[in-house]
């Protein structure tokens, strides 16, 4: 009787890990901030459907803040203070060229 209950036994986890290797994604571990984060997104777009807010210009409102505040932080560098002003403006050309070429991708 216990070698019947073990054969079993054995080929139930035999076919539990065939099972996980076809569908891995089921078991896949969930971390808080990516739990949270997609909590977030889901409930987000949700309302939006509801109250008919525009995310397409959420997003370009979110993308012009995250440029800004790139730019304020080579503006408030220690390094940025200290050069010269030509080398200030040219440091910040290259900021710009940066931020219009992730446009342009």
């Amino acid at each position: 009787m216990f070698l019947i209950i073990v054969f079993f036994v054995c080929v139930l986890v035999l076919l539990v890990q065939r099972e996980l290797k076809k569908r891995p994604f089921i078991f896949q571990e969930f971390l808080y901030p990516d739990a949270r984060d997609r909590q977030f997104l889901l409930f987000f777009h949700k309302l939006s459907k509801r109250k008919i807010f525009d995310i397409k210009r959420y997003n370009e409102i979110k993308d012009a803040i995250s440029k800004i505040e790139g730019n304020l932080q080579v503006l408030r560098s220690p390094l940025f203070l200290h050069l010269p002003e030509n080398a200030q403006t040219e440091l910040l050309g290259k900021v710009v060229d940066k931020d219009d070429e992730k446009k342009t991708e």
